[in-house]
């Protein structure tokens, strides 16, 4: 999320960067996309985001399809 001051879109790539065998697709929402003012990094574990954000990416991982194509991070 944009507002994660922990999972930064640099931190994330170099955690990315140690799967070079694996698709990677990184993607950066807005608290907006989720409904919210704001998110942050530990707000996202919270029960509130378990039929959004967590079902969403649980199907991602499922089916292979990214639900924010439109918000992939592209390049360095």
């Amino acid at each position: 999320l944009s507002d994660d001051a922990i999972a930064t879109v640099p931190a994330n790539r170099a955690v990315l960067e140690r799967y070079r065998g694996a698709q990677r697709t990184q993607v950066l929402l807005d608290p907006a996309d989720r409904g919210q003012d704001a998110v942050g990094h530990f707000s996202l574990f919270h029960s509130r985001h378990a039929n959004g954000f967590w079902l969403d990416t649980l199907l991602w991982l499922r089916d292979g399809i990214n639900p924010w194509p439109d918000k992939e991070v592209v390049g360095d």
